[in-house]
């Protein structure tokens, strides 16, 4: 019983870590790409004459 709920908390601990090893890194070409997007939702409207 004891050794379940300690192999339970260790899950837990490495899924904490792992969320906040990933939530930490960022992407590093995030702005560019938003930039990217938002241009070519500019650019939809334009053709259909709105």
């Amino acid at each position: 019983m004891y050794i379940s709920l300690i192999v339970i908390v260790i899950v837990m601990l490495a899924g904490a870590v792992g969320t906040i090893a990933v939530a930490t890194k960022g992407d590093e070409h995030y702005s560019k790409a938003t930039k990217g997007n938002l241009t070519q939702s500019e650019r939809i409207p334009l053709p259909q004459g709105a």
